[in-house]
């Protein structure tokens, strides 16, 4: 491990907690937009269903 002072390892960890949280947060907005819940409408239900259905997906599909 490289001789660094406390305060050099103080902005070391900082910046590896700067990035990790910029990763996370990107990859969230990225999910919610690539993904979103679909709350069908009665007509949307499959007709041997009566359970509501939550679908992940960009397009609600018949018949699942």
């Amino acid at each position: 491990m490289p001789q660094l002072s406390p305060m050099s390892w103080v902005l070391v960890v900082s910046l590896v907690l700067v990035c990790l949280t910029f990763f996370m947060t990107v990859t969230w907005w990225w999910v919610t937009t690539k993904y979103s819940i679909k709350h069908p409408s009665k007509k949307k239900y499959a007709k041997h269903s009566k359970k509501i259905i939550f679908k992940w997906s960009k397009e609600w599909k018949d018949g699942l």
